[in-house]
């Protein structure tokens, strides 16, 4: 399956700031990257700006990273990449912004919002780590300090704490039976992202 991702649309609807700086751009590259290769999937993502004025690519962390350059609008080159892609049923569009998510309905795309897609981003990211994670009962050191009065008591509180298991979202559509034949195709579909 091949994602096109609205960048700056995803990074501005679960950024808790206006302005997008390029360190926190590439975080989240990074993280769409990691993510793309974990799940197999093919991401094209398209940012406004760069620094021509047309537009052009790179790789970056394995996705395909577009800037519209200043001729042109993101939202422009993603209607274009839509109309232009030849298998319509492989193809799904991330995207909060009006416009490009009723240009996409006339293609019959399916279409997820940027804040859906974060979500799913970071319950895999929660899912992965989740796998990772050690839950022994025996305390961690994370201090090079000697001190082994201190590392007693540690060691001791540890075995009196629990870990905590955070309730996850497993299925986003608890009762398929009720949906529509074009909501379960989605359905089926995001069960792969």
């Amino acid at each position: 399956m091949k994602l096109i991702i609205d960048g700056y649309n995803l990074i501005k609807k679960v950024a808790e700031s206006k302005h997008i700086s390029t360190k926190m751009r590439n975080q989240y590259l990074k993280q769409l990257g990691i993510y793309a290769k974990n799940k197999g999937l093919q991401i094209m993502v398209v940012f406004d700006g760069g620094e021509a004025s047309f537009n052009y690519h790179e790789k970056i962390y394995g996705l395909e990273v577009i800037y519209a350059g200043f001729l042109e609008s993101a939202d422009d080159v993603i209607m274009r990449l839509i109309g232009n892609h030849q298998y319509q049923e492989e193809l799904m569009v991330v995207t909060s912004d009006r416009e490009i998510i009723d240009f996409a309905k006339q293609y019959t795309l399916d279409i997820i919002k940027s804040e859906e897609f974060y979500g799913l981003l970071q319950a895999g990211q929660i899912l992965k780590n989740e796998k990772n994670v050690n839950l022994s009962n025996h305390a961690n050191k994370t201090s090079d300090s000697n001190n082994p009065d201190l590392d007693s008591l540690m060691e001791s509180a540890s075995y009196q704490v629990s870990p905590k298991k955070e309730p996850l979202e497993r299925n986003r559509f608890p009762d398929t039976q009720k949906l529509s034949k074009q909501e379960k195709q989605i359905a089926r579909k995001l069960k792969k992202l």
